[in-house]
């Protein structure tokens, strides 16, 4: 796939689900696509390609791989919390390694709102409502281009998810005031 889309003129390779170890997980499956700083050397070494991924937020991802801290309710609620420090800052901090081994892009989807949660402990506002879940997704992509300005972020609806209906203004919360009430 790369050499096709070397050969057609892409400047990156899109990896849809399957790069990570559990969709959603946002750690690079190594053993089997080298290490993500090796697999992107390879890329640019041999096809002139940068790399590209489908990264999916909190409604989608497995709840395996992120703290129990992370998820909207007991310790056996399955659904994750994208309010939730625990949830938040294990995605950051692994979109962040990402970005430093070389990824140039990055695909949110799975954006749809995480519905209420009220769990004290995660200390966003009770009831944890739509704009303060788009807030928290405006913050994580802020957070990452502070430190990668270049980086690309394509982002579904925050509420909605992917869709052909927008519930969310697009340029809603591009504004750097949007951050103070989280």
């Amino acid at each position: 796939e790369a050499a096709k889309a070397a050969e057609i003129g892409c400047e990156a390779i899109y990896l849809d689900p399957g790069w990570d170890t559990i969709m959603g997980s946002s750690i690079w499956a190594k053993d089997r696509l080298l290490s993500c700083r090796k697999f992107c050397n390879l890329m640019e070494q041999k096809y002139h390609l940068k790399v590209s991924l489908h990264t999916p937020l909190a409604v989608w991802n497995d709840n395996s791989t992120y703290p129990v801290s992370a998820r909207k309710a007991a310790p056996d609620d399955k659904q994750l919390c994208s309010g939730a420090p625990g949830w938040w800052q294990t995605k950051l901090n692994r979109l962040l390694e990402l970005a430093s081994d070389g990824i140039v892009f990055f695909m949110f989807d799975g954006t749809t709102y995480t519905g209420p949660c009220g769990v004290k402990e995660h200390y966003h506002p009770i009831p944890y409502t739509r704009e303060d879940h788009v807030i928290q997704y405006a913050r994580l992509a802020r957070e990452i281009h502070e430190q990668f300005p270049g980086l690309l972020i394509e982002m579904h609806d925050q509420v909605l998810g992917p869709s052909n209906t927008r519930f969310v203004p697009t340029y809603y919360t591009h504004h750097a005031n949007t951050f103070n009430s989280i």
